[in-house]
C-alpha cells in the first residue's frame, strides 16, 4: 500500500529542499538580518544650488554634509524639481564637460534632449534613463527642448 503524507504547516519549509538550496535560503537570511540592523550615519537636508542657465537642483550627495569615504563610490546625486516650467523656459545646462567619470539621469517627468560633442542626440522622457560615460575632451548640452509643463528627474555621478 502507497504511503500519504500530508504537509504539516508547522514543519519548515525548507525541510524537502536540496542542501544547497537550504545554504542559499540561510545565507540570505543571514545578508537580509546585517542590512536590517544598519544604524543611520547621520541626517541632514540636502542642500540647494543652481546649475546649467540657472536651475535649482537639491544635492544630498556632493555637498558639505557628507565627505568623500562616506559618499563612495558616487561624487554626486541631483534632484531636479519637481517644478512647472513653460514652453521653452528650462534652458537645460548648455555646453559643458565632463572629465573621466560616468553619469546616471533619470527622468520621472517631463522630457528634454541631450546632444555630445561626438555628434550623439536624442531626447531623455519620462522613466527613461541615460548612462553616460565622458571622455576628456568630450562636451555636452543638456535638458533643453523641454515642452512646458511638470519636471522631475534626478542625475547621480
Amino acid at each position: 500500500m502507497a504511503e500519504t503524507k500530508t504537509a504539516n504547516p508547522n514543519e519548515n519549509d525548507n525541510a524537502n529542499e536540496p542542501e544547497e538550496k537550504k545554504q542559499c535560503i540561510e545565507e540570505d537570511e543571514e545578508e537580509h538580518s546585517k542590512l536590517t540592523n544598519r544604524k543611520i550615519m547621520k541626517q541632514f537636508q540636502a542642500h540647494s544650488q543652481k546649475e546649467g542657465a540657472g536651475f535649482t537642483v537639491h544635492r544630498p550627495i556632493g555637498g558639505y554634509n557628507m565627505n568623500e569615504k562616506e559618499s563612495d563610490p558616487f561624487l554626486m546625486l541631483d534632484e531636479l524639481g519637481p517644478v512647472v516650467y513653460g514652453p521653452g523656459e528650462f534652458e537645460g545646462a548648455p555646453w559643458h564637460p565632463h572629465r573621466g567619470f560616468d553619469t546616471v539621469m533619470y527622468i520621472k517627468h517631463g522630457e528634454g534632449t541631450h546632444q555630445d560633442s561626438m555628434g550623439t542626440k536624442g531626447i531623455i522622457r519620462a522613466g527613461d534613463v541615460q548612462w553616460m560615460t565622458a571622455g576628456s575632451g568630450i562636451i555636452h548640452d543638456e535638458g533643453k527642448d523641454h515642452p512646458g509643463g511638470l519636471l522631475h528627474g534626478f542625475q547621480m555621478w
